[in-house]
């Protein structure tokens, strides 16, 4: 993950209404600059109050983020945690 994937994904969250879905089934790597990427683009979401999922991932992935402990920011939101993120 680099400038070009950074560049790709605020390209893709200005066209976005509500957020971004990631699937990141097909990486074969991530270390800390990808996960560097993925943390400043849920910044920008977050400033722009829609909502960043990664929706498919891989071992890879999932154990950088556990690890972290930050599974837990790319999650869905759920049905009563989205209401209330809307009428905040």
């Amino acid at each position: 993950m680099g400038e070009g994937l950074r560049e790709d994904l605020d390209a893709v969250l200005a066209g976005s209404t509500s957020g971004v879905d990631l699937d990141l089934g097909g990486l074969d790597f991530c270390d800390c600059a990808g996960l560097n990427v993925l943390l400043d683009l849920r910044r920008s979401v977050l400033e722009q109050g829609k909502t960043v999922v990664i929706r498919a991932s891989n071992p890879v992935v999932d154990r950088l983020l556990t690890l972290l402990g930050a599974q837990g920011l790319f999650a869905p939101l759920s049905t009563t945690r989205r209401a209330s993120a809307l009428t905040a």
